[in-house]
């Protein structure tokens, strides 16, 4: 992403950062909602009924699911340059 950031010339990066997440079956289970709701506006059936599927194959494997520590959130401030930056 910030490549694509660094190809615009009327915008920069200023910071950015990871910040350590941990996934949880409770949290996983809040993004198969999600991911339920999202579902459902698919218009093509099939391709609704797969992506379906597949959460109904998440769900049930979250009975097993173990805490993982090692995911990360990133967060990346963005800045619109002056007029006078763009024209250099």
């Amino acid at each position: 992403m910030i490549e694509q950031i660094d190809r615009r010339p009327d915008f920069e990066v200023v910071a950015t950062q990871q910040f350590p997440m941990k996934l949880t079956s409770e949290s996983m289970k809040r993004q198969l909602a999600y991911a339920t709701k999202t579902a459902a506006k698919i218009v093509d059936r099939d391709l609704r009924a797969a992506f379906e599927k597949r959460i109904e194959d998440l769900t049930l494997s979250l009975d097993t699911f173990e805490t993982h520590t090692k995911a990360r959130n990133y967060a990346v401030v963005v800045q619109r340059k002056s007029k006078s930056e763009n024209a250099s």
